[in-house]
């Protein structure tokens, strides 16, 4: 899907200018992460990621059913898909308050970023059922390699450069505005310089 999305929409955001292509970048992780939330119901609805026994008030009691992952009736475990979903929750609200602040172009991205890799890289050492390479999972060693260094530099490098250009863009229109402002009326300019040249004709009559 996201093969085909690229080969699709290529021809159209290859036009775009680097601010456009940064504002659909901050869209692109808002509607990411509703999505992720919605697909974190989903695992928990099947019965996976799931973390070890606990007495935490969020934990889960499994009373029986079919599951992705094995599971003790009567146990009380952590199951990280809500945990994930409700720490994602305020996220959505964060980067929707962003975009309508209308922030430089890059910040809600490199919020995205932070928030979720934190959040997963925390979250997967809960998980008792995933494979890990050196102690870390998949999904832990992609945020701490990838997301975060890619996250930082977005909001280190990137967004300032996207802030001085939404300056210049705001010099650049304010400037047109006041040229516009400025223009002689369309209509009565003629009129106007013979009045002004008669009547200085008769002041000079006069003296």
């Amino acid at each position: 899907g996201f093969v085909a999305a690229l080969i699709v929409g290529y021809p159209t955001f290859r036009h775009w200018s680097t601010l456009t292509k940064g504002r659909m970048l901050d869209a692109a992780c808002l509607g990411l992460t509703i999505g992720i939330v919605l697909g974190r119901v989903g695992c928990y609805s099947v019965g996976e990621h799931f973390g070890g026994t606990t007495s935490f008030f969020l934990g889960t009691r499994y009373d029986g059913g079919v599951t992705r992952e094995p599971a003790t009736v009567g146990e009380v475990i952590h199951n990280t898909a809500l945990y994930e979903g409700l720490l994602l929750l305020p996220l959505i609200g964060v980067l929707w308050w962003l975009m309508r602040r209308r922030t430089a172009p890059g910040t809600a991205a490199g919020v995205f970023g932070i928030w979720y890799s934190v959040s997963r890289f925390s979250l997967d050492f809960l998980r008792v059922n995933d494979e890990t390479v050196l102690g870390l999972t998949g999904a832990q060693w992609t945020c701490l390699v990838v997301v975060i260094p890619l996250a930082v530099y977005v909001l280190l490098r990137v967004r300032p450069r996207m802030a001085a250009r939404v300056a210049l863009e705001a010099e650049a229109a304010e400037r047109d505005g006041a040229a516009a402002a400025g223009e002689p009326p369309a209509d009565g300019g003629d009129d106007a310089d013979q009045v002004s040249g008669s009547a200085a004709g008769s002041s000079a009559g006069t003296a």
